[in-house]
């Protein structure tokens, strides 16, 4: 404790109130930091025989800034820093250095004195941040003096920043961008995050808050290295996350947090651990960009939406394999005519009907049909072939198939005269 002497007597009045009022009076030895949330006083030490004041307010007597308090947060004996949780302003509101050579008081309210207490997890989980009115303009680096003093680092990896109000530009980026904290520094109120689509500006309003707190549980974070609406691709997953199989993230939802995509949740069908390829179940609205993304806990039933989607495959199919056709225009080459490589699964082929009315003396054409009776890849086999010369009576040809699993191929090729559409038709059983 240190108190004004001089004059004043003991038994004067105004002395116990004194004595009441002020637990150190003093005057500033060197100029504090450009952000207006330190006061440096060499008194204020070990050295100087003084405890430690945290808690208690420290109220400017002169500059620009007399007659402001604010709340000390954090008090470095060692060299007489103290840090304050509110910034100190001149008479225009901007942000004001706290010079060397001021008169100050620290005043006995508040609890003082001792170590910080840790920060409350009822409020710290959840922060309303104001970047100072002093503060450069970043994507990447924001300063909010009334959110010093907590411990460096605290905010590491585990907070989230997001800009809730642009105050020159309302409702345009990067308002509710939401980024991850990377680096904390606590003297300043400093954050680092990963970079925003557009400036952050002083005086701007964010939230900071704990990653357990929000409506969906993180499981996982990073950022994609291929951009692609069905299998984004994070190639550093391997490296940071050795511990992770393949489909560890099955059923989860991976939602990118920034670009064209974000805040799109999709379900994650499967993954790759080696290349860190995310196959998603559903796709993007389009390819999302190499952005931030979460990993979100879900319960996405993977294995039934397969199912679904290959019984409306196998629907659609039918509806379209049980009649079409088309015209084919030769030229020269064997030109395929129907294929069905591999079909859907057992399925019985009836007939292919080919229309040859444009033949005329001259033309010749060879009609050959082949099969697959295995499931193993290899080359087609040969079932028979049939050629056509000249005018055809009756012009409409019929070629028989039989039952397949595996599939068939029919082709038509022009080997003389004049190349001619013809018109085809076929027709299968399920």
């Amino acid at each position: 404790m240190q108190l004004p002497s001089g004059s004043m007597h003991i038994d004067s009045p105004a002395w116990p109130l004194l004595m009441a009022k002020i637990a150190y009076q003093g005057v500033t030895t060197a100029a504090g930091n450009a952000f207006g949330t330190t006061v440096v006083c060499a008194g204020c030490t070990t050295v100087g025989n003084q405890p430690s004041y945290v808690g208690k307010r420290l109220k400017i007597l002169g500059g620009p800034s007399a007659g402001q308090d604010s709340e000390i947060k954090i008090h470095a004996l060692a060299t007489g820093i103290m840090t304050v949780d509110t910034a100190y302003s001149n008479p225009a509101g901007a942000v004001q250095q706290i010079a060397g050579g001021l008169p100050f008081v620290i005043l006995t309210g508040g609890p003082g004195g001792g170590t910080p207490a840790p920060p409350s997890p009822s409020i710290g989980l959840w922060m309303f941040g104001v970047c100072g009115p002093a503060m450069v303009a970043s994507t990447t680096v924001l300063n909010m003096p009334n959110l010093a003093g907590f411990p460096d680092d605290i905010f590491n990896t585990e907070f989230w920043l997001q800009v809730i109000h642009n105050v020159n530009a309302p409702g345009t980026a990067p308002e509710r961008e939401i980024r991850r904290i990377v680096d904390y520094v606590g003297a300043t109120g400093t954050f680092t995050i990963d970079a925003l689509s557009a400036n952050v500006e002083a005086n701007d309003l964010v939230c900071v808050f704990h990653e357990s707190i929000m409506g969906m549980e993180i499981l996982g974070f990073g950022t994609i290295t291929i951009s692609s609406a069905t299998i984004p691709t994070d190639a550093n997953r391997t490296g940071l996350c050795p511990w992770e199989n393949n489909d560890y993230f099955k059923g989860c939802l991976l939602m990118p947090t920034e670009g064209n995509c974000r805040f799109q949740p999709r379900p994650i069908q499967s993954y790759v651990a080696a290349t860190g390829v995310f196959t998603l179940a559903e796709p993007f609205s389009q390819a999302p960009g190499m952005v931030d993304y979460v990993i979100i806990r879900f319960a996405y039933p993977v294995a039934a939406h397969i199912t679904i989607n290959l019984i409306s495959a196998l629907v659609n199919a039918t509806l379209v394999l049980k009649e079409t056709g088309g015209t084919l225009t030769a030229d020269g080459t064997e030109q395929v005519l129907v294929i069905a490589d591999p079909p859907m699964g057992n399925f019985k082929p009836t007939k292919i009907k080919v229309d040859c009315t444009n033949m005329a003396w001259g033309d010749s054409i060879i009609l050959r049909w082949y099969e697959r009776i295995t499931g193993a890849p290899g080359a087609w086999i040969k079932k028979d072939e049939l050629q056509l010369d000249d005018v055809q009576v009756p012009p409409l040809k019929n070629i028989e198939l039989e039952p397949n699993r595996h599939g068939i191929k029919v082709t038509l090729q022009q080997i003389a005269g004049v190349n001619r559409n013809y018109l085809w038709e076929y027709l299968w059983e399920d």
